[in-house]
């Protein structure tokens, strides 16, 4: 008799606590209200002009180099030390960082400052960040990836920074390895994976302004689906969602 008991609590317990996970969970997804983009993409994807297309045609605020100033301040270093630094190989290192003058802040400050002001962005709303391993920092926003061939981005890259193809190919490779190591080491993830994303372009097959349109569609119909989940679903005080 005791164990059919304990047997039943247990039972209960684990349906409770699965109820109270699920709760939680439509908690965390009804209660964004701040909508966000974020825009990860290979180097010479043309994924920064869909980028400021999308954000343009949904009347977002555009993040990208707003960021470094911000996270700059937060690390304790100069503007132009860490946008130097970001435009040369995407992410700042250890080395890179005990040179910086002032409060010399090591990498995980940097993290820190930086998870920090995406952070802020998100709960300001509005907004689409670009790169950064945003979508790590935000998992609830809409999520994009946008890819291209290694040919068609080494063929880019030649004609926009005037350098040959074996060259910009090696600046392409070395880029790529940065940003997933950069991703792995902080967020144990694969950037590549598209598992990370709502959306993934290829632009070798799209327009920059399909492109743009698809994210648009794609985004404005994630969050009518999300507003219709949320009318329905009762919450754990027995309320509905507004």
């Amino acid at each position: 008799m005791p164990e059919r008991l304990i047997g039943k609590q247990m039972r209960r317990w684990e349906i409770d606590n699965r109820l109270r996970q699920r709760f939680e969970q439509d908690e965390t997804e009804c209660g964004m209200t701040t909508p966000v983009v974020t825009v990860s993409r290979q180097w010479g994807s043309g994924g920064t002009n869909i980028a400021k297309l999308v954000a343009k045609e949904l009347d977002f605020k555009f993040y990208d180099r707003e960021i470094i100033d911000h996270v700059a301040e937060l690390a304790g270093a100069k503007p132009t030390q860490i946008e130097d630094h970001e435009g040369n190989k995407g992410v700042v290192s250890d080395l890179v960082l005990q040179l910086l003058e002032g409060k010399r802040p090591t990498a995980a400050g940097y993290l820190r400052a930086l998870v920090r002001t995406i952070r802020q962005i998100g709960k300001q709303g509005d907004a689409l960040i670009l790169g950064r391993a945003a979508n790590f920092v935000l998992p609830l926003g809409f999520s994009v990836r946008i890819i291209a061939s290694e040919d068609l981005r080494v063929a880019r890259i030649s004609e926009l920074h005037n350098v040959d193809e074996r060259t910009a190919r090696r600046m392409i490779i070395k880029l790529d390895r940065q940003r997933y190591r950069f991703v792995r080491a902080h967020f144990g993830a694969d950037w590549d994976d598209p598992m990370f994303y709502d959306v993934v372009i290829n632009t070798e097959h799209f327009s920059i302004e399909h492109a743009a349109a698809l994210i648009i569609r794609g985004f404005e119909d994630r969050r009518e689906g999300l507003e219709d989940v949320c009318e329905v679903v009762p919450s754990s005080s027995g309320t509905r969602r507004p």
